[in-house]
């Protein structure tokens, strides 16, 4: 029950979804509209005389949920999408003037998904002139500017992470704050009120944290950072503070005072913060509960308070809502971490091992990475914030696409006369002059792999190197220790995620042991329009971000142009209005966001054109059956040449699911498999007698195998020799051969081809009914044999 103070109460004791106040007003929701009345006045009545938003001519049929902090008011409508208002003069747009145009850089509507409408909670917090500074973690004061911020936190429905959106970001929950105890504290609640969160678990455990996208280091395009104490020389209260260095890392969540109970006192998940005067401190927490003669009230008191006070009020506590000892307040830990290799201009040092530990995957974190040769190890700490970009995204790091990250390095090069030359070297050159060197390196992550890349030589961050240098890139994923080069392992973990998978969910498939007749017309027909249907989904999955892609080049170019501009004319030297920010850190982040939408694009292209094939093929099959069944014998069974899975595909034409190619003696010098264990992966992969591995991955596969087995028993029909005609019209497929190990250099096969090392290159799979060659291009009507074997 979210309707704890009475109906239109003298004052609302805590804040909920449906009854919350700020500095200026207080707001109540009933049936669907919002009431209002002044602080301190007693007389309610319809906010802006209707109670409902009104943008223009339209306003939504009713609002769900409402919260309110300093001068803003933010509402949700039945169908999830967002309005909302500014209350006071001081607001960075006119006051008591709905809106429903949110986030950057284009302005549209917001609106929950599916997900995050079974939230648990959500909250809303404004810092501006009300809250006027907020302090960094060595104390040092900052102005809020000019416009401020408002943020929107949503408690996940399962307790354990908290996701957020502001009107600097684009439309979408993407974001997302890691919960107190690393992770494990299964939240009850969350309250916000000037980027400070308040947290309570079932055993009554509170937690308090001050973090929204620019304190956490996520914004250096409009604010300065450090990792470094460094003195600062404004108050707070002058708007100069807001041009000094935010002091890095993001503030960590503070555990509060335990209530103490005693006699028939107890909590609720009713929890609420409230902003109440200037800085950090300036925070009023309260929780609902009984005191210990059962009387009911709520405990209050301020932030950096030892002690908890008690109130009694006239409000309601729904049985519900409180707290069950008897459930658990922690849960397993969700940190992930990777082994991996490094490897230097391009070659794997294959005798150093790197591990990076404790990732949580959230928008900032820190994580510890320990990088081996045999018994030595040296240990450093990685502090990640997640980079701005402009395309919306749904879950970065789980849903196959990655979190990128600035990633500063805080390491100790005092103790390196302990190890070896050699490794004390290649430590001395990775790091030197990186401790606390703003960003200096950039990565990114999901559940799945780790990936890193920066140069060696001391470079600073945002400075390009000049002159000698080396390249450093360490890969991990999170199973088994990997020597895969990135672009093969992003690949096939691309192969795993929901949106391929469901290709192969059991409402797409029909019975090949069921005999149909006239009387399954509706099912058979249910089944080719949902197939069809995932085929539009897909489709179009691939056109978001073909498209985003292609913006993606536009918008990097027309950032630099601004950035030549400002060069030429040294604005990018003067940070006010905070131009040599954005200059200096743009060009980076939409260089990021390309990469990963290139990336993303090609996976995606690879994927769904293979999968696409089998889909294609899958419903012609069963139109074929539909039209059997309705208008032929009435009776009929899926066509058998009709397979599940592209290794059926290939053991029916003959090919062999492993294979070697010898040289004149007889020796073994390359061996080919079929992958297996991804029923929709079409393709091979090839171990040259060196441990270089290449990925073979073939091109609508399936379909070509069967009309090149339809043409060959026609002709066998005709009395030919099956096998005299497979080796006079063999199966021809186009292929892409990606290398998949990170060898040393001269290790590789595609490199032994063209003389220089390729991840990735194009040619074709011949199969006669006796041997399989592959082919690779190596001009425009130019092959040369990468294999041959039977």
């Amino acid at each position: 029950m979210q309707d704890v103070s009475h109906l239109f109460p003298d004052s609302i004791a805590l804040r909920t979804m449906t009854q919350t106040y700020c500095q200026y007003f207080d707001f109540e929701l009933v049936n669907g509209r919002i009431y209002a009345k002044e602080r301190g006045s007693k007389e309610w009545g319809l906010f802006l005389k209707t109670g409902l938003p009104k943008v223009g001519k339209n306003s939504p049929s009713m609002i769900r949920e409402i919260s309110a902090d300093a001068d803003s008011l933010y509402a949700f409508d039945d169908q999830g999408y967002l309005y909302y208002c500014y209350l006071a003069k001081t607001a960075p747009e006119k006051p008591f003037k709905w809106r429903r145009r949110f986030g950057f850089p284009k302005d549209r509507q917001f609106q929950q998904s599916v997900e995050s409408s079974r939230k648990r909670a959500w909250s809303m917090g404004a810092r501006r002139v009300e809250v006027l500074y907020q302090e960094d973690i060595y104390g040092n004061p900052h102005h809020y500017g000019t416009m401020g911020i408002e943020t929107f936190y949503f408690l996940e429905e399962d307790g354990r992470c908290i996701r957020f959106c502001d009107s600097g970001l684009p439309q979408d929950f993407s974001h997302s704050i890691q919960v107190p105890e690393d992770g494990r504290l299964i939240c009850e609640n969350i309250s916000a009120s000037a980027s400070t969160l308040f947290v309570i678990g079932n055993q009554g455990s509170m937690y308090t944290r001050l973090i929204d996208f620019d304190t956490m280091g996520c914004d250096p395009m409009f604010f300065q950072y450090t990792y470094d104490q460094l003195e600062q020389k404004y108050p707070g209260t002058n708007y100069f503070s807001n041009y000094s260095p935010w002091a890095l890392p993001a503030e960590d969540w503070k555990k509060q005072p335990d209530i103490k109970l005693k006699g028939k006192a107890r909590l609720t998940k009713m929890i609420s913060i409230a902003q109440n005067g200037q800085g950090n401190s300036a925070r009023e927490l309260r929780v609902g509960g009984t005191n210990e003669n059962g009387e009911i009230g709520y405990y209050h008191k301020m932030l950096n308070d030892s002690e908890w006070s008690f109130t009694k009020a006239d409000i309601r506590l729904d049985p519900e809502s409180f707290l069950d000892k008897t459930k658990p307040e922690l849960a397993e830990s969700r940190l992930v971490n990777y082994s991996g290799y490094l490897a230097k201009n391009g070659e794997n040092l294959s005798d150093i091992k790197c591990e990076i530990k404790n990732v949580d995957l959230h928008s900032t974190g820190e994580c510890e990475l320990e990088i081996s040769n045999g018994d030595e190890k040296y240990r450093c700490t990685l502090f990640l914030v997640e980079k701005w970009t402009y395309i919306t995204r749904d879950n970065p790091g789980y849903d196959g696409t990655p979190r990128n990250y600035f990633i500063t390095v805080e390491c100790d090069l005092s103790g390196l006369d302990k190890y070896s030359p050699e490794f004390r070297a290649l430590i001395s050159d990775m790091f030197a002059q990186k401790n606390h060197a703003l960003f200096a390196v950039s990565g990114e992550a999901t559940n799945g792999y780790f990936h890193m890349e920066f140069t060696g030589g001391g470079t600073q961050s945002f400075i390009i190197p000049i002159g000698d240098y080396n390249e450093y890139t360490i890969f991990a994923s999170s199973g088994e220790s990997t020597d895969y080069s990135p672009t093969t392992f992003k690949y096939l973990y691309m192969l795993t995620q929901p949106t391929l998978r469901k290709s192969i969910s059991p409402e797409l498939i029909l019975n090949k042991d069921v005999i149909y007749t006239v009387r399954d017309r509706a099912e058979i027909e249910k089944v080719i329009q949902a197939n069809e249907l995932y085929l539009k989904e897909l489709k179009h999955a691939q056109k978001e971000i073909n498209k985003a892609r292609s913006s993606s080049g536009l918008s990097r170019w027309g950032y630099s142009i601004l950035e030549l501009v400002t060069r030429v004319t040294m604005l990018n030297h003067i940070n006010f209005p905070k131009i040599k920010q954005v200059t200096s850190v743009g060009g980076d982040l939409l260089a990021s966001t390309e990469a990963s939408l290139i990336d993303m694009a090609n996976y995606m292209t690879w994927s769904s054109r293979n999968i696409d094939d089998l889909v294609s093929l899958r419903i012609k099959k069963y139109e074929e059956l539909l039209d059997e069944v309705t208008s032929k014998s009435f009776i009929a069974q899926v066509d058998p040449s009709l397979l599940d899975s592209y290794p059926e595909f290939y053991a029916m034409a003959g090919i062999p699911s492993k294979c070697s190619q010898k040289d004149g003696d007889g020796n073994v010098t390359a061996t080919m498999e079929v992958v297996e264990g991804i029923s929709y992966f079409p393709g091979f992969f090839i171990q040259g007698s060196d441990g270089s591995i290449v990925l073979v991955i073939l091109e609508k596969s399936a379909s070509s195998i069967v009309d090149w087995l339809d043409q060959r028993d026609c002709f066998a029909n005709e009395g030919k020799d099956k096998k005299q005609w497979m080796k006079e019209n063999p199966l021809e497929i186009k292929a892409e051969l990606l290398t998949i190990s990170m060898q040393g250099q001269g290790k590789s096969i595609l490199q032994s081809i063209h003389d220089i090392r390729y991840e990735y290159d194009k040619g074709n799979v011949i199969w006669d009914g006796q041997d399989i060659q592959v082919n690779i291009t190596t001009a425009l009507f130019s092959k040369k044999q990468l294999f041959i074997g039977g």
